[in-house]
């Protein structure tokens, strides 16, 4: 008998099946749609909205390998999301409300699921277990200086620096306006510093929305427990950065990086998250940064590796350029570039897909340019690149060794032999294109700011570390693993590796083999506890907030001995009354003081601002000051309150 190819004979009688009345399971999905947030809104459980639309979104978004994934890709794919939807938050007229927003989008995900897209989500694995345990580690130690304190503690803790004060008050005037406050007239935000309104908010409006889903409602609430609320989410964004590095840097590594040498990776960068230039973020408040470049890690990544088919790459890709555009355009300029050099690269997909990639590009890039175009017409922000500003510089050879090591490996034949390292290495140049630029401007026209320029180094760091796994370039290709975890001696060695990176890196003693920068002493000084001065200020705060209410229409200002101190005391008492519109334009030139004087000085500015003051001086000596001043200035001076603290 002769051989045959056997073939499984076609029941033309009975066809693929499908779903029995589809309509009915429309009308079901669409029903729970409308039904869930709404019981949830009438239990006070809106909270339970949004992990829920997170797996419901990822199982229907088929990007990513494993679990974590896939969560990652949803995470940052709702972020950016939600900073354009921010633009309907503000224009319809329910502003921020977590029932309206919750059926929104759970109307959208039945849609989706009735149109044909299933729902599934892929298993966790190993590899995802270790990472989200090198996660941990970097949750616990930003997060224990807040948790171990109560209010008036978390309060000093970011008292560090003005620029909490400012971005509590952001998120907290857009939760009350129900949308971004750029579009609103200075007039209709008088809590808000006006140039602020142009700042860009969409960290802030995420987490104003997320805050509404805690308490199930837009009322303004305490200031003090706000306060709370805004320290738990500016330290889970600090998380979802680390996380974001983490993931990208496994990601792109791929199949090389098997999980034992997963494991000193992470303890680097587990490291480097804690002590390194990365760590001075949640101390001095730069939550939009942070988002930012979180989007520019993930970014990365996706171009590097693409995590599913072409045209979802380019979703992903997109909602990534968004996120930046809203949290820190900044980035803009390079995940821009990055884009179009991946695009370049992908051309036959471009044109295969021209349709769809034309309109996703347009849309893309006009919702990404919106708060840029609307920050220089109004703000002037093209002006702002050569300030000076407050901030750490990044240690160049740590740069420059990353940046060695890394080309090492992608230049290697191993490296220009796989496609996601080349890359990798189109995308990163792209990305050092935005600190070469800076440091172009700077020589071109001696300009002696480096605020900008310093943050820019920061998306070349990240971009640096989500490369690292370059190094297994270098390394011989894995053999398969004998069993789930691999052959024993194997896991010894990986542990033994990670151990010593954590000692090395000081992790585990106080002890390291190299100096501590500025930045990790910071760090270590403010997990321990120490920032004495810190709590100063939030005692004064507090104190003076409990027996000086706010005045109509007056700036409340906490008169001194020192200036920064008065700068200090006076915004975050702002902060917590509500009036920093009133009392920050005072501080716009308040440092340094005057030479002939405090009392020259307190005057010189009242009459450069020329609103109602309230000054309540702290100490005898400030109390001195502070009568003299209303001496010289009795139409403008309201009252002197002396509340004199200890």
């Amino acid at each position: 008998m002769s051989a045959a190819v056997q073939t499984r004979p076609v029941n033309h009688a009975h066809p693929p099946s499908r779903p029995a009345r589809p309509w009915l399971r429309a009308g079901i999905l669409f029903t729970l749609a409308l039904a869930v947030p709404a019981l949830t809104h009438l239990v006070g459980a809106d909270w339970l909205l949004p992990p829920a639309l997170l797996v419901a979104t990822a199982g229907l978004f088929g990007a990513g390998r494993t679990l974590l994934d896939r969560l990652l890709l949803t995470t940052m794919l709702l972020a950016g999301a939600t900073c354009a939807a921010g633009l309907l938050f503000t224009a319809w007229p329910f502003g921020m409300h977590p029932w309206p927003v919750a059926t929104l989008a759970f109307l959208v995900l039945a849609t989706l699921h009735v149109t044909g897209r299933e729902w599934r989500l892929p298993r966790p694995t190993v590899g995802d277990v270790v990472t989200l345990g090198a996660v941990a580690v970097v949750a616990w130690y930003v997060a224990w200086p807040y948790l171990r304190t109560g209010t008036i503690g978390r309060l000093g803790l970011i008292t560090g620096g003005e620029d909490q004060a400012r971005h509590v008050t952001m998120v907290d005037v857009i939760r009350r306006l129900g949308g971004y406050a750029f579009p609103e007239r200075a007039a209709d935000v008088p809590d808000l510093y006006d140039i602020l309104r142009y700042y860009p908010s969409g960290w802030h409006l995420s987490a104003g929305l997320l805050d509404n889903f805690v308490r199930s409602g837009t009322g303004p609430g305490a200031m003090p427990e706000f306060v709370d609320h805004y320290v738990m989410f500016m330290v889970a964004t600090y998380v979802l950065l680390a996380l974001a590095i983490m993931w990208a840097a496994t990601w792109i590594a791929g199949p090389l990086l098997t999980w034992p040498r997963r494991m000193p990776l992470l303890a680097v960068l587990t490291i480097v998250l804690i002590y390194g230039d990365l760590s001075i973020f949640p101390i001095f408040g730069f939550p939009g940064q942070m988002l930012g470049l979180a989007f520019l890690a993930v970014l990365v990544a996706i171009l590097a590796r693409p995590p599913a088919s072409f045209r979802q790459t380019a979703v992903l890709a997109a909602a990534m350029l968004v996120g930046i555009g809203f949290s820190y355009h900044l980035y803009l300029p390079a995940a821009g570039l990055a884009i179009v050099v991946w695009l370049w690269r992908r051309r036959s997909d471009v044109l295969r897909h021209l349709l769809f990639v034309v309109p996703v590009a347009v849309v893309a890039g006009a919702l990404a340019s919106v708060v840029s175009v609307v920050g220089v017409a109004y703000a002037n922000q093209d002006d702002k690149f050569g300030d000076a500003g407050g901030v750490f510089p990044i240690p160049r050879g740590l740069l420059v060794t990353l940046a060695l090591v890394v080309a090492a490996a992608v230049l290697s034949p191993a490296g220009r032999r796989l496609r996601v390292w080349r890359a990798y290495g189109a995308t990163a140049l792209a990305v050092a294109a935005l600190p070469a630029a800076f440091l172009a401007h700077q020589k071109l026209t001696d300009a002696e700011g480096v605020y900008y320029l310093e943050k820019s180094l920061h998306g070349m760091l990240v971009t640096l570390l989500v490369g690292l796994g370059a190094v297994t370039l270098f390394m011989p290709r894995p053999k398969r693993p004998a069993g789930l975890l691999g052959r024993p001696a194997e896991v010894a060695s990986a542990a033994l590796l990670a151990v010593a990176v954590a000692v090395a890196g000081g992790l585990v003693v106080d002890t390291r083999p190299y100096e501590p920068t500025k930045v990790e002493q910071t760090a270590r000084q403010w997990h321990a506890g120490k920032p004495a001065r810190n709590n100063v200020v939030a005692n004064w705060v507090t104190t003076v907030d409990d027996q000086v209410p706010a005045r109509a229409g007056a700036a409340t200002i906490v008169v001194t001995e020192g200036s920064y101190a008065t700068l200090m005391c006076s915004l975050y008492l702002a902060m917590l009354q509500r009036t920093s519109g009133r009392v920050q334009p005072y501080f716009t030139q308040f440092l340094p003081e005057s030479p002939e004087g405090p009392v020259v000085h307190f005057v010189q500015t009242i009459d450069r601002v020329r609103t109602p003051v309230l000054l309540v001086p702290t100490t005898p000596k400030a109390r001195e000051t502070a009568d003299q001043v209303r001496a010289q200035r009795p139409d403008l001076v309201v009252d002197v309150v002396y509340v004199p603290v200890e």
